[in-house]
């Protein structure tokens, strides 16, 4: 079924962020924390959506967005855990160095980015996914601007963050050479029918892996996570251990799971 409404967990997120970044200008330090509850209530309306829209999938751009309950699932998850990294950081931020705006706007901008890469069956939209939540990352790891260990965090964050992408889009600009595609269903069709695979087509595949294990810290690509999570502001690390390895899980499962099912048959 295509439909607008696909779109909407996404949408209210997205709003959501921007509504919040512009009561941050008017709204006194005291009043601070309505951010943090205009957050709040974006996150349980995404929630009821995800409830509502179950079994119905929804798709948009011509099938590249759908919203499976797959996606429908952890995207509701997702949003729970990020609900409690909020709650965690009321009391938190109003000890540090942080502005309010910026720390819930950059959690539910994250939050978007993963809402795309879960809904998404197309590896471009993926990777748009994966670098509005790493940009959100290294800007969130480095919000406090004073303390030393935050802004090397950050640094790190970047400059690793920046060499999984060179990784991420090679590999994927010769997976497309190869199959001639970016649609998951077609490169794994590709991969299934091709009974000569050529070197290009493996060592894209390589390389689209290892770049998206760095950004997602998977064994042996997980060096950069102690000196992060240490200098991180401390909700930021329950996010940071939490969301991103779960949303590289899934996308894993949806990408690997139609190949191995064809592989067993």
């Amino acid at each position: 079924m295509n439909s607008f409404f696909a779109l909407s967990p996404l949408l209210i997120i997205v709003f959501a962020s921007l509504l919040v970044l512009l009561l941050d200008v008017f709204l006194k330090k005291e009043n601070k924390n309505y951010l943090a509850y205009i957050s709040l209530i974006s996150l349980v309306i995404c929630g009821f959506i995800c409830i509502k829209f179950w079994n119905k999938n929804y798709s948009y751009f011509n099938g590249n967005l759908i919203l499976d309950n797959l996606s429908l699932f952890f995207i509701f998850i997702l949003a729970l855990a990020t609900g409690f990294v909020i709650l965690l950081s009321m009391k938190y931020i109003s000890f540090q160095d942080v502005n309010y705006g910026e720390f819930y706007a950059l959690l539910l901008l994250a939050l978007s980015g993963v809402a795309i890469m879960l809904s998404s069956s197309d590896l471009l939209i993926i990777f748009l996914g994966l670098e509005v939540l790493s940009i959100c990352s290294y800007a969130l790891a480095g919000l406090k601007r004073k303390d030393e260990k935050s802004s090397e965090a950050a640094i790190k964050y970047f400059l690793l963050g920046s060499f999984a992408t060179a990784f991420l889009v090679y590999g994927l600009a010769l997976l497309y050479g190869s199959s001639h595609s970016t649609n998951i269903s077609s490169i794994i069709n590709f991969f299934i029918t091709e009974s000569d695979l050529s070197i290009m087509a493996l060592i894209g595949l390589g390389l689209v892996i290892i770049g998206f294990g760095f950004k997602i810290a998977v064994v042996p690509f997980h060096m950069w996570t102690p000196d992060v999570y240490q200098g991180a502001p401390t909700p930021i690390t329950a996010f940071f251990s939490v969301v991103p390895k779960a949303v590289g899980f899934i996308v894993f499962l949806r990408i690997f799971t139609p190949y191995w099912k064809n592989a067993l048959n």
